[in-house]
């Protein structure tokens, strides 16, 4: 089965990325609607990110889905002040898990069972999400 979010037609090899943009195979540039996804070019992100990623790599404080670290609290202070009807924050260790969940919460709150897949998007792996009838 191919990825729905890499999946495209007709098939496009990627060969560089910069920024909010990608260069295919021909040179034909495109806008990267899916940055959040991993990275495939190490020059694709901001060169701040780059150093601020690297500052907390060589601190040790990177080890993200091992338990909670002094920068996810930090981070959830930040949230928790700055938006106000925020009352607690998850951190999960994929798109995946966060994307279910949603679905978990948002099937609990209004206690609907449907849920709109969008077409051409990550929307996680699990069965809720599987969109192979695209293909």
């Amino acid at each position: 089965m191919v990825s729905v979010n890499r999946a495209t037609r007709p098939k496009i090899v990627f060969v560089k990325g910069e920024g909010a943009h990608l260069w295919d195979a021909d040179g034909n540039r495109y806008i990267d609607y899916m940055q959040p996804s991993p990275r495939t070019f190490s020059d694709t992100m901001i060169q701040s990110v780059n150093e601020a990623v690297l500052s907390v790599l060589k601190s040790g404080d990177g080890l993200y889905g091992s338990g909670t670290t002094r920068l996810e609290g930090g981070l959830t202070e930040l949230i928790c002040h700055n938006v106000p009807c925020v009352e607690s924050v998850q951190f999960l260790n994929t798109g995946s898990e966060a994307t279910y969940q949603a679905i978990r919460l948002a099937r609990a709150v209004t206690g609907r069972d449907n849920v709109v897949v969008m077409q051409g998007c990550y929307n996680g792996w699990h069965n809720d999400m599987a969109c192979d009838f695209f293909f």
